[in-house]
Formats: structure tokens, C-alpha cells, sequence
């Protein structure tokens, strides 16, 4: 196991959306030295941000970190059907049958076993939250934010590749 790397992501936002793009890359480049997870978190202005995490847990708990992972690359790839201009009117219900949707062609779940879990409090909600607390003991407010070794990385930025991260890193 390499050092801790965590990625803090919210899957409504388009700069978290940036990171996730370079994911694969920068897993690629330091996989080796690093342990590189994503938390997901919930900037508040993000209407479906909770929501969407509360299905990826969903989809963690019944089909694995691979499933929730695909979700979360899902989700990115749709992160227009469920921006606040697409949902700020729909009610709970709809939002949820959205990301059950895109569950359900990411990873195979049943949609309406999806939307029932991800409006549970045992099956998503207290999951989600307990995800949430991670960031906000790590002090991570906002979001794209890495936290290495315990420490937020100050001054990075959404658009860094890898060889942003190489000159970041030698400064660490």
C-alpha cells in the first residue's frame, strides 16, 4: 500500500467532474507511491449533489466498489441531465429515478429497487453522511480537494494533469 491520497469529488460539479477526468492518468503516473480514493462529498448549493451520493452508496452496498465506481464515471459522463436547472423542480422521486437510471445502465441495478434504497435512511442516507463526516474531520470544505499524508493540498487546481501533480508532489 502506497501513501494515503484522498479525492474529494462532488458528482454535480463540473471542476470535480475536471479531476475525475485525469483520474485514470494520475493513477497511471503515481499508483505506485500513492493510494489514491475518492470520497465523495456535497457542496450545498449542488441540489442533487446528497442524492447522488446517497445512490452511489446504494450501488456500493449491492454491487461492489467496481459498480460504484462505474456509477461515478456514469454519473460524470450525464452530469448534465442533473444539474440544477434539469431538477430544481422535480420533486425527490424524479431525481432519484435519474440517478437510478444511470445506475441501472452503469452497472445493471434495478431502478426501482434503486430508487426505494437511495431514499432510505439505513440503506443511503446514514451512509452518505458517515462518506460526508470523512471530509469534514479531514477539514476539507468545497470541492475538488486531495488530502494526502492527512494534509489538504493548498493551491492545486482542477485542470492539473500529471505533470502539474509531478511539481506539486516535489513540493509535498
Amino acid at each position: 500500500m502506497g501513501r494515503p491520497w484522498q479525492i474529494y469529488l462532488d458528482l454535480q460539479c463540473p471542476y470535480s467532474k475536471k479531476v475525475h477526468d485525469q483520474l485514470e492518468a494520475l493513477r497511471a503516473e503515481f499508483g505506485a507511491e500513492f493510494d489514491m480514493t475518492v470520497v465523495l462529498t456535497v457542496l450545498p448549493w449542488h441540489y442533487s449533489a446528497f442524492m447522488a451520493l446517497s445512490t452511489a452508496k446504494v450501488v456500493e452496498s449491492e454491487k461492489g466498489q467496481e459498480a460504484r465506481d462505474a456509477f461515478i464515471q456514469a454519473c460524470y459522463a450525464e452530469q448534465d441531465s442533473f444539474m440544477n436547472a434539469k431538477t430544481a423542480t422535480l420533486s425527490r422521486k424524479e431525481t432519484f429515478a435519474i440517478f437510478a437510471e444511470i445506475a441501472a445502465r452503469a452497472c445493471g441495478c434495478d431502478e426501482e429497487s434503486v430508487i426505494g434504497a437511495a431514499q432510505d435512511w439505513e440503506a443511503a442516507t446514514s451512509p452518505a453522511w458517515s462518506e460526508m463526516k470523512v471530509g469534514i474531520a479531514a477539514g476539507v470544505a468545497g470541492s475538488p480537494k486531495h488530502v494526502i499524508d492527512g494534509k489538504i493540498v493548498a493551491d492545486t487546481d482542477s485542470g492539473w494533469g500529471v505533470a502539474e501533480w509531478k511539481a506539486k508532489l516535489a513540493l509535498l
